[in-house]
């Protein structure tokens, strides 16, 4: 049930853990109570919200609700996948270039690192384009997929997969070309690409603040399969 985040803490430079699968306000009580006192600054709690009781009680217990965080899946086949896009092409460049960070910084808008006032300045922008740069690097993402306009990088997509399905990693689309259906484009493109692999499930996890995102994902057929309230425990 304690669980500590060992790459968390190294990045913040403090201890970080996490809570999961709490049953009962008492648990979740008792378990923060471990945690405060084998010295951890920052605790994040992921809660079923139709747990009622311990929902409360973590508000009782000052936690911040940083997330309602919303998973969504589709299943792939040949009538739900379009043409591709002669503009996007592969990223193979290991290094991210300005457009590409101020294009994952973007996609975070609603990020629970952001939101959340308590981390120290800077720590989203500094998260945020690590993801980026390990990405192209091929530790956090199979591939990047980028869309050009004009010569200019104006969206981009991160992928990986996960034992029989694929998941979206970060997808950002410059706001100054925002409306011009390159989000769509890139997510055809993802889908084309998995099912020329063999991989017939893809999914995505967006934060339910963020409606614009919510009413894009499943616009383009995605379905909600989990939702999760994540707080923040600042001991």
């Amino acid at each position: 049930m304690i669980e500590h985040l060992k790459w968390d803490s190294n990045f913040f430079g403090f201890p970080t853990g996490t809570i999961r699968s709490v049953e009962t306000p008492s648990i979740l009580k008792e378990t923060l109570e471990k945690f405060r006192v084998q010295g951890y600054k920052l605790v994040y709690f992921f809660s079923d919200p139709g747990n009622v009781a311990v929902n409360q009680e973590a508000l009782r217990n000052n936690g911040i609700l940083a997330d309602i965080k919303v998973s969504y899946g589709m299943v792939l086949n040949n009538n739900n996948t379009e043409p591709g896009c002669e503009n996007i092409y592969l990223y193979d460049n290991d290094e991210p270039g300005e457009t590409l960070y101020e294009l994952a910084l973007q996609s975070g808008e609603y990020s629970r690192f952001w939101t959340d006032k308590n981390f120290p300045s800077g720590t989203y922008e500094k998260l945020y384009k690590l993801w980026m740069l390990r990405s192209v690097k091929r530790i956090l993402a199979d591939e990047v997929f980028c869309y050009q306009k004009e010569g200019l990088i104006k969206g981009m997509i991160t992928v990986y997969h996960k034992s029989d399905t694929g998941v979206i990693g970060l997808l950002g689309v410059d706001v100054s070309c925002r409306g011009e259906k390159i989000g769509s484009k890139l997510i055809s493109h993802t889908k084309n690409f998995y099912l020329k692999k063999g991989i017939t499930k893809i999914e995505v996890v967006t934060q339910k603040a963020n409606k614009n995102a919510c009413a894009f994902y499943e616009k383009s057929g995605f379905s909600i399969i989990k939702t999760e309230n994540v707080y923040h425990f600042w001991l």
